[in-house]
C-alpha cells in the first residue's frame, strides 16, 4: 500500500514539473504570411495553441499597434472586418502586421499583412457584334474600378474556372484598355429580351505576382 502510494506521488510530482515546463505557443494559421486582406471585408484570423493557454486567457490582437479586438486564447479564431479598430477608426491601405499577444502580453506572435482598398460595380456592360453570335465587346472602362493599397492588379472575366477573357493591368496611371473580345457560352444572350443575366460570371482580381486575391459575381447587362 505504501509502495502504491509513493509511485503515485512521485508520478504527481513528475507531471507537475512537466505543466511548469510548458511554454506558451501560438502559431497563426490564418492570414498567412504576406496575406493580401481587402478593406471592408470579413476575413477570420486563425490560430493554434498548446496546453499553456486556458479559456481564462485573452488574446489581444493588433493592427502594427492599435487594437482590433480580444478573443479568448484557446477560442482560436477572430472574425475581423478588415481594416477597422476597437477606437472605431479604419486603418488606411498599406503594408502592416498583425500581432496576437497572450498570457497577459507576456507572449507575443505576429504576421505580415497587406491592407488595400478596391472598389467594383456590380455589372458590366457589354456589345453585341451581330455577325458573329456568342461573340461580344466588353468595355472594361465602364467597371470604374477604385484601386487603393496595391501598385496594379490583373483583371479577368472568369466563369468558375475558365477564363474567358484577360482584361489587361489596372493600377495608378494604368487605366484598362478598350473594347476587349470576349465569347460567352449563351447562345440566347444576343436573342433575348431581358437585358440583364446573373449566369456565375466574376472577375477575378490578381496580384502583380499573379496570386488571386479576390473575386466578385458580376451581373452582365447587355447594350445594343
Amino acid at each position: 500500500m505504501k509502495k502504491g502510494i509513493l509511485v503515485w506521488s512521485i508520478l504527481i510530482l513528475c507531471l507537475s514539473f512537466v505543466q511548469a515546463d510548458v511554454e506558451p505557443n501560438i502559431t497563426f494559421t490564418a492570414p498567412p504570411e504576406g496575406k493580401y486582406l481587402r478593406i471592408g471585408s470579413h476575413y477570420t484570423i486563425t490560430w493554434t495553441h498548446n496546453e499553456y493557454f486556458t479559456p481564462t486567457d485573452t488574446a489581444h490582437l493588433f493592427l502594427d499597434t492599435e487594437q482590433i479586438g480580444d478573443a479568448p486564447a484557446t477560442q482560436d479564431s477572430f472574425t475581423w472586418t478588415v481594416g477597422a479598430k476597437m477606437d472605431g477608426t479604419i486603418a488606411e491601405p498599406g503594408p502592416y502586421y498583425l500581432d496576437l499577444e497572450a498570457a497577459d502580453y507576456q507572449y507575443t506572435k505576429t504576421v505580415n499583412v497587406h491592407l488595400y482598398k478596391l472598389t467594383i460595380p456590380p455589372w458590366v456592360k457589354l456589345k453585341i457584334i451581330v455577325s458573329r453570335p456568342g461573340y461580344y465587346y466588353l468595355d472594361p472602362n465602364q467597371f470604374n474600378l477604385e484601386l487603393a493599397g496595391l501598385p496594379a492588379v490583373e483583371v479577368e472575366l472568369v466563369r468558375g474556372q475558365e477564363v474567358l477573357a484577360k482584361l489587361g493591368k489596372f493600377g495608378p496611371g494604368l487605366p484598362l484598355p478598350g473594347l476587349v473580345t470576349v465569347m460567352l457560352k449563351e447562345p440566347a444572350l444576343g436573342r433575348s429580351p431581358q437585358p440583364n443575366l446573373q449566369a456565375g460570371y466574376e472577375l477575378r482580381i490578381l496580384s502583380p505576382q499573379g496570386k488571386n486575391i479576390c473575386q466578385q459575381p458580376v451581373q452582365i447587362k447587355k447594350v445594343k
